[in-house]
């Protein structure tokens, strides 16, 4: 079972209508747990079986103007890892996928309309896929995409939780500005 969909939108919170963050909730959390409890009852029953969640960089850390799409990312994270623990003893491979900005059409739905600003953090889906598939076949439970993101990732981790919600927030505020996000 690969759960890949999912969208976010970009911007103050007010800025957007709860039927939004409904349907957006409904995608990124309640449909990928009832596929996932769909699944893996069967695959429960044969011994064997694999899922692989996407969820992303931003799971990690909490992201203004990106709140609720954090914050659901961030529940995709914590229920795979906790999935990985209860059944990796039972035949089944969970992994957990936490890419950074990827050139996808998530950037329409989040309306993002440049990605310029983003050259060089950019990843391809191929280059996602085949890191993932390549983590999956090893067994990992969890992959960051991506040498920066990994970086990134774990100097946010080091900072106070005040100081990193500024820096991403002075980012991502800048990114709206400028179009870019």
């Amino acid at each position: 079972l690969i759960n890949n969909a999912g969208f976010g939108y970009s911007g103050l919170f007010l800025d957007s209508s709860i039927k939004n963050y409904r349907e957006m909730l409904n995608v990124n959390v309640f449909s990928l747990t009832e596929l996932t409890h769909l699944f893996l009852c069967d695959m429960v029953k044969k011994g064997n079986g694999g899922i692989i969640n996407i969820s992303s960089l931003a799971s990690f850390q909490s992201l203004p103007y990106f709140t609720v799409y954090s914050s659901s990312k961030a529940y995709v994270t914590s229920f795979t890892l906790g999935l990985y623990e209860e059944y990796r003893n039972k035949g089944i491979r969970v992994l957990g996928v936490c890419p950074g900005y990827t050139k996808t059409n998530f950037n329409k739905r989040a309306t993002i309309k440049n990605e310029s600003s983003a050259k060089g953090y950019v990843m391809s889906s191929e280059t996602v896929v085949d890191q993932s598939l390549k983590a999956f076949a090893t067994g990992k439970y969890l992959i960051i995409n991506g040498t920066i993101n990994t970086i990134t990732k774990y100097f946010m981790r080091l900072l106070p939780q005040g100081i990193a919600l500024k820096i991403s927030k002075s980012v991502i505020k800048k990114g709206l500005k400028k179009g870019n996000w």
